[in-house]
């Protein structure tokens, strides 16, 4: 099953507002974010909070060599969700899910930023072909 999940904020005048923009225009919007799942699992639903993302440049390492380094979950819960479901058959997704989300921050100390797991590469990672393995080893920046 193939999904887009389109996640609203349920109030564009929530806190941030003034960022939440589009590019390139510079265009507001109340969008702020959106996910393709091919997972096969559910939707999302009331109550799930959209995870966080930062880079910390203290934090990080060869596995993370300036991707994401720390993750939380963010002031923005789903408040109502409703799905769209195809019926011609040839849709690029499945279904569409619109997830409204209210502005509900967490408490600081409730919350903390924590550091995610560094993904995990190895020659299974390229069907077992060795040769593509070790051509992406030879590509990857090593800082010490």
């Amino acid at each position: 099953m193939s999904r887009l999940v389109i996640f609203k904020a349920d109030d564009s005048s929530a806190p941030g507002w003034e960022a939440r923009t589009l590019q390139p225009s510079g265009s507001l919007t109340d969008l702020l974010g959106q996910h393709f799942d091919y997972s096969n699992g559910p939707a999302p639903e009331v109550g799930y909070r959209l995870p966080e993302f930062k880079h910390d440049d203290a934090a990080a390492t060869f596995d993370h060599r300036g991707g994401v380094t720390h993750q939380r979950l963010s002031p923005w819960r789903v408040s109502r969700v409703d799905e769209y479901v195809g019926n011609t058959g040839q849709e690029a997704m499945d279904d569409v899910v619109i997830a409204y989300c209210a502005y509900a921050p967490l408490p600081e100390d409730e919350n903390p930023w924590t550091e995610t797991a560094p993904a995990m590469v190895s020659p299974d990672s390229f069907g077992g072909d060795m040769a593509a393995y070790e051509a992406w080893k030879s590509r990857q920046v090593v800082t010490v």
